[in-house]
């Protein structure tokens, strides 16, 4: 058996990925991680019938003998996978280390890997409907801020407007990427402005936001983009405590300060204006 998947906590990027690479590898099945953030789950449930994602628990029983592995270098663990698994990675997330030795990695610094796999579909002449356009739009605007943030290129501008003449919709991606803050996520970010610390490095000035959770909150990176908005710093770091875990979600807004480079040391990566980490086992004082 060959699968596609993502990493947990999927994003509508992640979940896009899964999409295009499913058109690129018809032999492969789209398995859905566990974890989906709050906005993957309600877009799925008006579309899951047209989609051709699969759960884990419909899988059969047997060896998994290739993943491709999108959006991320890492993958949870799977029943059928072994030693024998061959991997091959598709992400927008450079220097990374691939989930086993000898595994494939095409990595590419590009706004969103939703663009790698548009890429890779027009080239290859892969008929794509409105459904499957609007989603890998939605992939290719919810990481680059609608083509806003700075980690945004070319590449995915182009991308985009070859969806939206596929007939890509944006009244369905501004429904599902413009969702109102829940009562939880408005609770943190209040917390979080309330530990708001900012700091002068080298001139530039530096947000870092802790904050202590109860219960999980989905989506906290949508409270770094509040914070980032309300208070224009240079780079904002959150930390956010769970259970014995501390979530670090990072922004930055200049060539100047490269998060993914400050949080490689705590197990983490992405971009240099983009990047997060999960320190195991840790506390919020020891991660400041």
């Amino acid at each position: 058996m060959k699968v596609i998947t993502t990493h947990e906590r999927t994003d509508m990027d992640a979940l896009a990925s899964m999409y295009g690479a499913s058109l690129l590898y018809p032999g492969h099945r789209p398995v859905l991680p566990l974890k989906l953030n709050r906005n993957l789950r309600a877009y799925l449930a008006l579309y899951a019938d047209v989609l051709p994602f699969v759960e884990r628990d419909t899988l059969p029983k047997t060896h998994i003998s290739e993943v491709v592995l999108v959006d991320t270098h890492s993958v949870a663990p799977m029943r059928g996978m072994t030693a024998r698994t061959k991997f091959h990675v598709i992400d927008h997330h450079v220097g990374q280390e691939p989930p086993a030795e000898g595994a494939t990695v095409e990595a590419e610094e590009v706004g969103a890997t939703s663009t790698l796999l548009v890429e890779r579909i027009r080239e290859q002449g892969i008929p794509l409907g409105q459904v499957g356009a609007t989603l890998l739009l939605m992939g290719i605007y919810e990481d680059t801020g609608a083509l806003s943030y700075l980690t945004t290129t070319p590449r995915d501008a182009q991308a985009a407007a070859w969806l939206l003449e596929r007939g890509a919709s944006l009244a369905v991606v501004n429904e599902f990427l413009r969702s109102p803050l829940t009562p939880a996520q408005r609770e943190v970010l209040a917390d979080l402005v309330a530990a708001a610390e900012f700091h002068t490095v080298h001139g530039r000035s530096v947000l870092i936001a802790p904050v202590a959770l109860s219960e999980y909150v989905d989506e906290l990176s949508s409270l770094v983009h509040q914070l980032t908005d309300a208070y224009e710093p240079d780079g904002v770091f959150v930390l956010a405590q769970f259970s014995r875990d501390v979530q670090v979600i990072a922004r930055s807004t200049t060539d100047a300060i490269d998060v993914a480079a400050v949080v490689k040391p705590l197990g983490g990566g992405g971009h240099s204006k983009a990047a997060a980490a999960l320190v195991q086992q840790s506390d919020l004082d020891e991660v400041r």
